[in-house]
């Protein structure tokens, strides 16, 4: 995870992003309001999507959108308004925006997961089969959902099946689209996976044995000279981390601190010892001295120095020794600059800083005054999140202890 796209990945894990706030927003509000949870839907904005280049790491994750598109069809629309099927054409709209292979497992999950009728369902995956035909997305967003694509359809197959619906146009579609994608420019870390035995993809490999475990005689199996693509590209830039002189020294420098010659790992008796705690104190000056090389961008050397004072946290034997990691580390987030910065890194780091104060054991000897300092450098904080935080922890807190006291 040590790399750029590792550490985006998780931030975005978080959903702070605009269409996840959004969708949580609609989620919340069709509990009070179904129309008016339907209008803020049609508000957000549909998903677009650049093609994604092979030096790139990440694509688009877009699940929220159509769960929430999902959950509308079933319970935002009046029984008249079903009964007049506005709900599907409601999903054959969604459909019709769909322009990269990120988007087809999410839809598949919606066409399989509805309760709908034998017409319905074989109107929605007619246009579903319609839309893998025609789809040509880059590679990184095919190889990227690959795998869900392929389960996804599997689980439609099958309810498909189930219901007697036929799956033959399905089938020829889904052809279609790993043919074209698999035959097109590839990128050169995509071309094999670890799951891949022999001349066909595992992928190929499954919908082969799909075709002749149903005995699907109108599609065909997909052959190997098929799939040669047609030119190799690059491959995805990683920028690990710990490689330029001055974090590859304070990573050596936390590793001697950290572990024994072997690799073993410090013992607890050990980290008790002069020895080890005039090593903390050495490499806790290299860290505090430690400003942005020439060879790094701003998030990574943010992100390197956050995680340098997140790993000494989890060494430190006693809680109060911790005092004066904690409270460094809260000054370097606080002076983060949110509008030159990436915002949503930023929050990774400090919502793992803010909720290490919820770990803190109570009753544990210099707990309550490591918590109270805390607490009080976030209220004195410039940063208006950790701010907000502050106050936040503040309110609730006093709400809990209004309710203790009327209890």
């Amino acid at each position: 995870m040590d790399t750029k796209y590792g550490y985006l990945s998780e931030a975005f894990k978080l959903k702070l992003d605009a269409m996840s706030l959004q969708c949580r927003v609609v989620n919340l509000m069709l509990g009070l309001d179904k129309a008016k949870a339907r209008k803020l839907f049609s508000e957000i904005d549909r998903p677009k999507f650049a093609p994604v280049n092979c030096s790139d790491g990440l694509v688009s994750e877009v699940s929220d959108y159509y769960e929430t598109a999902a959950k509308l069809a079933k319970e935002a629309f009046s029984v008249e308004e079903m009964r007049q099927e506005e709900h599907i054409r409601f999903l054959e709209l969604l459909m019709l925006d769909i322009s990269s292979p990120v988007q087809l497992a999410p839809v598949a999950k919606v066409i399989h997961s509805m309760k709908l009728s034998r017409p319905q369902r074989e109107s929605l995956v007619a246009g579903f089969a319609s839309v893998l035909r025609k789809m040509k997305g880059d590679d990184r967003s095919f190889s990227a959902s690959m795998y869900a694509v392929g389960q996804e359809i599997g689980k439609l197959d099958y309810v498909c099946r189930q219901k007697g619906i036929s799956t033959s146009e399905l089938s020829a579609g889904l052809r279609e689209y790993l043919v074209r994608h698999f035959s097109a420019e590839r990128c050169s870390d995509t071309l094999r996976l670890p799951t891949d035995k022999g001349p066909l993809p595992s992928t190929v490999k499954r919908f082969n044995e799909r075709l002749l475990a149903f005995d699907e005689k109108k599609v065909l199996e997909i052959e190997a000279d098929e799939i040669k693509p047609s030119k190799i590209l690059g491959a995805v830039d990683l920028r690990i981390y710990w490689q330029t002189p001055p974090s590859s020294e304070i990573m050596q420098s936390f590793k001697s601190l950290r572990f024994r010659p072997g690799r073993t790992t410090v013992t607890r008796a050990e980290a008790e010892t002069h020895e080890w705690r005039s090593a903390l104190d050495e490499h806790l000056k290299r860290l505090s001295a430690w400003k942005k090389g020439k060879e790094e961008s701003d998030e990574e050397f943010f992100h390197q120095k956050c995680l340098q004072y997140e790993a000494v946290l989890l060494s430190l034997p006693h809680w109060p020794e911790r005092d004066e990691v904690v409270m460094e580390f809260l000054d370097f987030l606080d002076g983060f600059d949110l509008k030159h910065g990436s915002r949503i890194e930023w929050f990774w780091h400090e919502d793992s800083m803010t909720r290490r104060l919820d770990l803190l054991p109570k009753g544990k000897v210099g707990v309550s005054e490591v918590r109270a300092k805390l607490i009080r450098q976030l209220q004195s904080a410039k940063n208006p999140v950790l701010y907000l935080y502050s106050q936040m922890r503040k309110t609730l807190s006093d709400e809990i202890k209004t309710e203790a006291a009327q209890k």
